[in-house]
Parts: structure tokens; C-alpha cells; sequence
């Protein structure tokens, strides 16, 4: 059985580069799918024993003027993004995929987007449909790779779950397309970065439960926060029982195993329990969490600015009285002699 109706639409949040693109080698794309083909996504029964291929994925783009330079790159890079995550979930797409560039955040509303200033790219399983928002693309063309690989990891996602009648958990799949896409690591100081935001929430008790994602990613300023959460954790569950765990995780929630059941068939305990201990490795903040976070730093400085403005105040006013009743300055010096 397919998921519930919220499966249909998954927003993601692309939020970091991933490395120069790949393989340019070009292939014809229709500009947009007959009405036959509208049938959704479709994974195959039974996986091919060759790896996929750029060609195999019936690509569709729209919004883009056949000769534009742009074209071709969303072109490979779609084609790109496709076998590097059919690779990995180990699914193929047999229906066809559009990828649609929109020219205004309010056209992204039409396919259910709420926080349109806030996203570069979203995916639609059930309508084959990736989404790319030009006034987030457009003035950084560099971004397109990752936020496709991002979305197409969507579309495998429900590929590989389609037998789930309970729809997986929401920061399962967030956090699974962002570990493979690559965001959040783009280096020690970006991994940081990550690690200051949850240490920070933590130490704020905003760290959101996961079974709250389910029902939808919140507005800023925590939306950064759950997505934060969605890759940590799943980096967290790779240290355990590596990117395998992940896939037979997949495989259990499409059995139609309940997420909870599948969870710990896995990884061998609960998910509450397993969600109290990374929410301790999070608090622990790692190997860094000796250092005080920017913010606190922040934080500090300002109150001790503030302190000596009062206290640099206090003297004035003390300097001047003093003036007032002597005629002079409180501090003299040595007088000069002749």
C-alpha cells in the first residue's frame, strides 16, 4: 500500500555546496511528460544487476529554454543526482521525472510550499516532480547539484518505502538525503557549525522532539534546528551500525513494519532510548564542547562592554564633582617645574 497523503509532499532545504559537478556528458530531455506518463514515480520489483545509468531516468524539464547554458546543466546534474542515490538506496525509478524551474517563490505555493523564502528545492513522489526555486538558484548556480541530489534522494526514498502503509519517520528521510547529499560537512569548521547549533538548543532545551517532526518541520528560527537534528542523528545511527543499518532500516519500514518495530530490529533498542543517548552525545558537544560557542561569546563581551561603559560613567561623574568642588581635576600628576 502506498503512504498516507502527507508522503506526497517532502520539502527539503538545501542549504550547502556540494563539489564541482561530475559527468557532463549530455542526453536529449522532452520538455514535459504526455498525460500517459503522468503515473507517478513506480520503483522496480525487481533491481536491475547492472548499475544504473544517466539515460535510464526519463527526464523531463520545464521552465528552461531549450538553449540555455542552464538547461543542460540541471539536465546532467539531474542525471547525475539519479544514479548516485539509485546507487545507494539501491532503486530504480521506472515512471518519469520533471523537474520543474520556477520563476517566483509564489509559484512554489502551488505545490504546497509554506515557507518559500526559506527553500531552494522540494520533491513530489507521487507526481515524479522535482521543484527548483530560481530566486534561490539563480544568483548561486553552484548550489544546483546538491539540491538536486537532495531531491532525487526524496524520490528514492519513497521508492524504497513504498510498501510502508505508515509513513516513515519525517527526520528519516530529511536526514538521509543530507547525508548523502553532503551538507553539513563541508569541512571542520562547518561541522562545528552543526555541532554549536544542536550544543546551543541543548543547552536552550529547544531540542525538538523527533515524533513532533512528523507532523511537519517548524518555522524559523528551529527549522534550521530540525534539520540540524535529522542528519545528526542519522550520522549517529551510521557510527552504530554504518550506512548498511540505514538500508535494512528501509527495508523493515517497506515489509510494512511499524517505524518503531523497525527501528529496533535494527539497532537493537528502542527509539526513545536510542533518542535520550543522542541527545546526551549532543549536550556532550563533542570533542570542541570545552570552548564557549560564538553566541555565548557574543553574549559575554557585550555585558562586559556594557559593565565598563558603566563603571568609565561612574568615573566621569565622580571627576566632575570633584572639579565642581575643588576646581580642579581629581588626578593632577606631577606639576611641572622651572
Amino acid at each position: 500500500m502506498r503512504h498516507s497523503a502527507t508522503r506526497t509532499l517532502v520539502l527539503a532545504l538545501a542549504l550547502t555546496v556540494l563539489g564541482a559537478p561530475g559527468d557532463r556528458s549530455r542526453a536529449a530531455a522532452s520538455s514535459e511528460p504526455s498525460a500517459g506518463d503522468r503515473s507517478g514515480l513506480g520503483s522496480a520489483t525487481t533491481p536491475s544487476s547492472r548499475p544504473p545509468r544517466p539515460e535510464d531516468l526519463r527526464l523531463f524539464i520545464d521552465g528552461i529554454d531549450r538553449r540555455a547554458g542552464l538547461r543542460t546543466l540541471v539536465e546532467t546534474e539531474s542525471r547525475r543526482s539519479y544514479v548516485r542515490a539509485a546507487e545507494w538506496f539501491g532503486e530504480e525509478l521506472t515512471g518519469p521525472v520533471t523537474v520543474h524551474w520556477v520563476a517566483e517563490e509564489r509559484e512554489l505555493e502551488r505545490y504546497g510550499a509554506s515557507r518559500t523564502g526559506s527553500i531552494a528545492g522540494l520533491a513530489i513522489p507521487s507526481r515524479g516532480r522535482v521543484v527548483l526555486s530560481a530566486p534561490a538558484l539563480s544568483v548561486s548556480p553552484e548550489r544546483i547539484p546538491s539540491v538536486l541530489l537532495h531531491e532525487f534522494c526524496h524520490l528514492l526514498f519513497a521508492a524504497a518505502t513504498d510498501g510502508a502503509e505508515v509513513e516513515p519517520p519525517r527526520w528519516l528521510n530529511e536526514g538521509i538525503a543530507m547525508w548523502i547529499s553532503g551538507e553539513w560537512d563541508l569541512g571542520l569548521a562547518y561541522r562545528v557549525d552543526e555541532t554549536r547549533l544542536l550544543a546551543d538548543a541543548a543547552a536552550a532545551g529547544s531540542l525538538l522532539p523527533f515524533r513532533d517532526l512528523d507532523a511537519g518541520f517548524p518555522a524559523a528560527p528551529f527549522l534550521h534546528v530540525a534539520y540540524a537534528q535529522s542528519r545528526s542523528l542519522v550520522a549517529w545511527l551510521v557510527k552504530r551500525e554504518g550506512e548498511e543499518g540505514l538500508r535494512r532500516l528501509l527495508g523493515e519500514l517497506d515489509a510494512d513494519l511499524e517505524p518503531d518495530a523497525a527501528f529496533e530490529a535494527v539497532y537493537g533498542l528502542p527509539f526513545p532510548e536510542a533518542e535520550d543517548e543522542w541527545r546526551r552525545s549532543v549536550e556532550r558537544g563533542g570533542p570542541l564542547h570545552f570552548l564557549p560557542s560564538a553566541r555565548v561569546l557574543f553574549s559575554f563581551g557585550s555585558v562586559a562592554i556594557g559593565v565598563l561603559m558603566i563603571l568609565k560613567f561612574i568615573r566621569v561623574r565622580r571627576q566632575l564633582r570633584r572639579i565642581e568642588h575643588d576646581g580642579e581635576p581629581e588626578d593632577r600628576g606631577p606639576r611641572p617645574t622651572g
